[in-house]
C-alpha cells in the first residue's frame, strides 16, 4: 500500500535566512521544528502561512502547489496559523473574532458559527468577554483568543509560531492540547518553537541551524542528540 500523501511538504524552500529547507509533515504527525533564535523559525512560519514567498523552492498542500496562493487561500485548504504575537481583528468583538473563522467552514451558515464560536469561547474560558472589542483584550486574553480562532475550523494543518508567552503553563498545557487534537484525527501540527522551550507531544522532531535542517527524525532520536542538548543547555528559558 503506498504512503499516504503528505499534508505538508517543503521541498527546498530558500527564503530570508532559510537555505534550501525540506521536510514534510505527514497525517496524523506533530512535527516539532526546534531551533535557536536566528535560526529561521519565524521565516518557515512565514512561508508555510504564505505571508512570505521563498526565493526558491516549494510549498505543497495534500498534493497541491501553493507556492504562489495567499494566505486566505490557502486557509481554504484547512491552514490555520497560531502567531506568538496574536493578531486579532481589533474591531470586532471577541464573539465575532471567532465566528468570522467558522463561517469560512462551507457548512456553517451564520447561525452555526456563532453557536460554534459560543461554544469554543465557553470552553477555552473567554464566553465572559464575548462582547468585548478584541482590541481592547489584555495579553492573556488576546493569546488564548488567537488560538481559539484557529480551532474554529476544521484543520489539515495547523502552524504554530510558538504559543504567545503570556500563558501560564497550564494554560499552555490545555492550548496545546486542544491544537494538537488536529493530529490525532488525520490532518497534521508544525510547531516552531526554540530548544529551551519546546513541550509539545511530538512525533518527529526537525532541527534547524543557521536556516538548514540538520536532523529530521523520531523526536526521541532529534531531541537527544548532542546539537540539540548543547542548544538546550546556552539557552534560558522564558517560561
Amino acid at each position: 500500500m503506498p504512503a499516504p500523501l503528505a499534508v505538508l511538504e517543503l521541498n527546498r524552500v530558500t527564503a530570508g535566512g532559510l537555505r534550501a529547507v525540506s521536510f514534510t509533515a505527514s497525517p496524523g504527525e506533530v512535527v516539532a521544528v526546534v531551533g535557536p533564535v536566528g535560526s529561521g523559525r519565524t521565516t518557515l512560519a512565514r512561508v508555510i502561512s504564505g505571508q512570505q514567498r521563498p526565493v526558491s523552492g516549494r510549498v505543497v498542500l495534500d498534493g497541491v502547489d501553493v507556492t504562489d496562493v495567499d494566505p486566505a487561500d490557502r486557509a481554504r485548504f484547512g491552514m490555520g496559523t497560531v502567531w506568538s504575537r496574536p493578531r486579532p481583528f481589533g474591531s470586532l468583538t471577541v464573539e465575532q473574532n471567532v465566528a468570522v473563522v467558522a463561517g469560512c467552514d462551507p457548512v456553517c451558515d451564520r447561525a452555526e458559527a456563532r453557536r460554534r464560536a459560543l461554544g469554543l469561547l465557553e470552553r477555552h474560558g473567554l464566553a465572559d468577554l464575548a462582547a468585548v472589542p478584541a482590541g481592547r483584550l489584555d495579553a492573556l486574553a488576546a493569546a488564548r483568543l488567537e488560538v481559539v480562532r484557529v480551532l474554529a475550523a476544521p484543520r489539515r494543518l495547523i502552524v504554530v509560531d510558538e504559543l504567545p508567552a503570556v500563558l501560564p503553563a497550564a494554560d499552555r498545557n490545555e492550548l496545546t492540547a486542544a491544537l494538537c487534537a488536529t493530529a490525532a484525527f488525520g490532518g497534521a501540527v508544525v510547531w516552531l518553537d526554540s530548544p529551551a522551550r519546546v513541550r509539545v507531544p511530538a512525533t518527529r522532531a526537525v532541527l534547524v541551524l543557521a536556516g538548514r535542517v540538520v536532523a529530521d527524525g523520531p523526536a526521541a532520536e532529534v531531541l537527544a542528540t548532542p546539537e540539540f542538548r548543547r542548544l538546550r543547555a546556552q539557552e534560558t528559558p522564558d517560561r
